[in-house]
């Protein structure tokens, strides 16, 4: 009994010990503040490109509106004719050098209305790749051709006559962004 008794003291004592290290040791608690008053202006470079005169950069042009001289129709759109989106960048209110990448959104066309980069319809249009570096001119003009070729088959008088008297209309959009290691 005595070593059971014996065992029970030395617990006693060790329980009795850790309580008094722990509750007697200075706990701290500290947290790293800083404070500032006053006021200082920030300068932030100008961003706010344009496209056709608009901070909208994503819109929808009617083809109606971009009609080229042609042999079928200067005011409708209809089998037979083209155009030329004329997309007009202006980076007067950018401070920095900027890439920008003009894209078209997704479609309604006919089959036979094509999308092109160049006027002489040879090239399929995907995206048009550019860069405004400071101190260069802040306008920059883009083309993008269309042309809705004049076919007499089945096929193509049906898909044709689909989207006769209907807006037809592409959706532009231009991702603009700072130039990274341009210097400006």
């Amino acid at each position: 009994m005595k070593k059971f008794n014996a065992k029970i003291v030395i617990l006693a004592i060790l329980l009795v010990s850790f309580t008094l290290v722990i509750f007697d040791v200075p706990q701290s608690i500290s947290r790293y503040v800083s404070g500032k008053n006053g006021s200082k202006n920030l300068d932030v470079a100008k961003f706010q490109p344009k496209l056709n005169g608009s901070t909208n950069l994503s819109q929808s042009i009617d083809l109606a509106d971009t009609i080229t001289t042609n042999n079928y129709s200067d005011d409708l759109v209809a089998p037979g004719t083209n155009g030329d989106i004329v997309l007009t960048l202006d980076f007067s209110d950018v401070d920095v050098s900027t890439d920008y990448v003009i894209s078209v959104g997704t479609t309604d066309l006919p089959t036979n209305l094509s999308l092109y980069s160049d006027s002489s319809y040879t090239t399929a249009f995907s995206t048009i790749n550019g860069t405004y570096t400071i101190g260069s001119s802040t306008t920059h003009t883009q083309h993008i051709y269309w042309k809705w070729d004049y076919l007499t088959d089945s096929a193509s008088n049906t898909n044709d006559n689909l989207y006769m008297n209907h807006n037809l209309s592409v959706p532009v959009n231009v991702t603009a962004s700072q130039k990274v290691g341009a210097g400006n």
